[in-house]
């Protein structure tokens, strides 16, 4: 199973804010009210985001290296996987 950074740093944040913040507080509002509150405060959404932007850019960007070859060919195996 894959871990990509987006998850690891979600999920070590995660566990520091329901250190800091306590328990009742992160699991009333769950995920939702986690990215609501990146929202209300900049720098938690510019993190949110860029970790976000960045995991996913790296994503498309690995698969496009893999399916389209220096020589101008596609490569079919590469999309199939």
């Amino acid at each position: 199973m894959k871990v990509t950074m987006y998850e690891i740093i979600y999920s070590k944040f995660y566990a520091t804010l329901v250190k800091k913040l306590g328990f009742r507080f992160i699991t009333k509002g769950g995920t939702k009210g986690i990215f609501n509150m990146g929202k209300a405060i900049p720098i938690l959404g510019a993190g949110f985001g860029s970790v976000f932007d960045y995991s996913t850019t790296k994503i498309i960007a690995n698969r496009a290296k893999k399916v389209f070859s220096e020589d101008g060919f596609i490569n079919i195996e590469a999309l199939e996987s």
